[in-house]
């Protein structure tokens, strides 16, 4: 019987460009590359800071800004990579996923967000505050039906090679690997930086679907295609229409008579 240790010296296949022995995404099962983890150990994360696990894990709540948009809830939300524990087995994993972001009316704890101990900038080369650390799952926006959400989003992103995602990517799929302009384009491939938000169960008008098409890049990404092909700001917000800014404004109507939505 194969041990843990045979298993992970079996995994590791030689990369055809460096040579180095790499795992063998593609012929081992993942739960290989998992140690032994026990259940049923770690409570769930709550919602709210007043509801953390022993992980340090929890759900932040967003906080509205109701008065820059007559009307409706407005948030400055950014996509970034960070760590955090998962499990008592496991140390830090890397993930990447949301963070509102602080601003004069809303300035939250007023976290300096930083990626492997290097801070974060936004486009205009000035430091990312959060409300509130990133975590998993979060921020949650509770919204009040009929009352409108509009949202900034950033991508704050790696760029460059450190851009790219940490687990495989199969590149012969369509959108993931060159990009129209083939051999013509450097660098050809589409970056894997990219990003945008899709909100379920909502009667959301369509530039701000977040469809395959409305993605974002990081400002300062070396790429032909800093942006999908469908991207449209909101026209009534400021206007962020350079594609190589990183940003991106969406509107959602919350006229809907689903019980829960979800950014994803």
């Amino acid at each position: 019987m194969q041990t843990k240790k045979s298993l992970d010296r079996t995994a590791l296949v030689p990369d055809p460009n460096t040579g180095y022995l790499i795992p063998d995404y593609f012929g081992t099962a993942n739960w290989a590359y998992s140690p032994p983890l026990r259940k049923f150990l770690d409570s769930m994360p709550g919602l709210g800071s007043s509801s953390t696990n022993a992980l340090g894990q929890y759900i932040p709540i967003a906080v509205a800004d109701t008065t820059t948009y007559s009307g409706s809830d407005y948030y400055e939300i950014a996509v970034v990579e960070f760590k955090e524990q998962m499990h008592s087995d496991l140390p830090p994993t890397t993930l990447r996923g949301y963070v509102q972001l602080s601003t004069t009316v809303v300035p939250g704890a007023h976290i300096a967000l930083t990626h492997n101990g290097v801070p974060i900038l936004k486009g205009d080369g000035t430091q990312a505050y959060g409300v509130d650390a990133p975590h998993y799952m979060g921020p949650a926006i509770i919204t009040t039906r009929d009352v409108p959400v509009r949202i900034k989003f950033y991508n704050l992103l790696p760029t460059g090679a450190c851009g790219n995602l940490f687990v495989p990517v199969d590149t012969t799929v369509m959108g993931a690997g060159h990009g129209p302009l083939g051999h013509d384009a450097m660098p050809m491939h589409y970056t894997q930086n990219r990003a945008n938000i899709h909100l379920h169960g909502n009667n959301t008008i369509w530039i701000s679907d977040g469809t395959p098409h409305q993605w974002i890049t990081p400002a300062g990404e070396d790429t032909p295609y800093p942006q999908g092909v469908s991207v449209v700001n909101v026209p009534d917000m400021e206007n962020v229409d350079d594609p190589r800014d990183g940003i991106q404004t969406l509107y959602y109507t919350q006229c809907t008579k689903c019980k829960a939505d979800v950014l994803s």
